[in-house]
Formats: C-alpha cells, structure tokens, sequence
C-alpha cells in the first residue's frame, strides 16, 4: 500500500487546528481540514472522506454546495444538508466516511 502525499495546504490547516486546541480558549468554529473522495476498492461506490476539527462538538452536518451555469451562461447554486450527526450526543472523533451519490 502506497501512503498519500499530503500537500502543504492540508498540513497547514492541521497545524492551525492543533494550535487552537493548545490555546485553552474553546473555539467554536470548526476547521475543515481535507476532504476527498475515496472509492473503496472492488467498489463502484464512492464516499466523501471529511478530515475536520471542532473543539466543542456542536457538528450537526455538512451542507454542500452545487454550482451549475446554464446553457444561458446564468450560474445558480444548489445547496443540500447532510444532518448525519443530528441526533448523537457525542459526535466520534476521526475522519468520517460518508456515502454521498455523485
């Protein structure tokens, strides 16, 4: 198995989030770290990996965000949430694997 390179923009964003862990202040805002695609193998599905840091644990979903430009050059946004941590009293730590169809 090949480890992944982890380009310096992903890296960066680590650092911040560690830093505002060590602060002893409790930030609220989370920090999305690196997401991606991940397609299993033997699979023809495909999931959203989410690598993100939130100190208080307050993350009900992702919201994602479609751009679309018609054949009149006109751009409209298309926006669908994903509640997937609603309803969990505490949200499990790590990169979460989400099934989203593409």
């Amino acid at each position: 198995m090949q480890i992944p390179t982890i380009s310096e923009k992903y890296k960066s964003r680590a650092k911040v989030a560690l830093q505002k862990w060590k602060n002893d202040k409790l930030d609220p805002e989370p920090i999305l770290i690196r997401p991606g695609l991940v397609q299993p193998q033997d699979s023809n599905d495909i999931y959203l990996a989410i690598e993100a840091s939130d100190e208080d644990n307050d993350i009900v979903g992702i919201l994602v965000r479609e751009k679309h430009v018609k054949s009149n050059e006109q751009v409209i946004f298309i926006e669908e949430e994903y509640p997937f941590f609603e309803n969990q009293q505490v949200i499990p730590a790590g990169v979460h694997i989400i099934p989203v169809m593409i």
